[in-house]
């Protein structure tokens, strides 16, 4: 199941948890559902931006410079 689809189901259960009045397990999923969008998020910015596939910028290192 991919995250955002994760998400949303998340999101209806702690919403039906907060109608019926678990208000505190509501918010406890809540929490679960900002760790999980936090942890995709880093996953994707770290797939995009991984440092081991950018050019080396140090002068005198890269053939660019010199």
């Amino acid at each position: 199941m991919n995250t955002k689809k994760l998400l949303d189901k998340l999101n209806k259960i702690a919403n039906v948890l907060d109608d019926t009045g678990y208000y505190n397990e509501a918010n406890e999923l809540t929490t679960v559902m900002n760790k999980v969008a936090q942890n995709k998020f880093d996953e994707e910015y770290m797939d995009r931006f991984d440092p081991s596939n950018m050019p080396d910028r140090t002068p005198g290192r890269s053939e660019e410079f010199e």
